[in-house]
């Protein structure tokens, strides 16, 4: 008599839905894009979201005059608002 073959963990977490290597990549919390933070006359102010990281860029009469990498903190909350990755908003709508 011979005992029942025992699965390799390996051949279970393979076929486990929850197993980390099975989950879907996370979204992202906010989408890539140029998101207007203030615009008086001919000056305005951006921030844009490129691979989660963000920046500000200033224009004047549409030269950009400064341009600079900045922590989230930065960010206003109208625009981080504007730019979250939600179900049926943006680009997946």
């Amino acid at each position: 008599m011979s005992l029942p073959s025992r699965k390799r963990r390996d051949d279970w977490e393979s076929r486990d839905p929850l197993a980390p290597q099975n989950l879907p990549e996370p979204r992202p919390a906010y989408r890539d894009g140029t998101y207007l933070i203030s615009g008086l006359g001919d000056a305005n102010t951006w921030a844009v979201c490129d691979g989660g990281r963000w920046g500000i860029v200033y224009e004047l009469e549409d030269i950009q005059i400064l341009a600079a990498w900045v922590e989230l903190d930065d960010i206003p909350l109208h625009v981080l608002l504007e730019a979250l990755n939600l179900p049926g908003h943006g680009d997946d709508s």
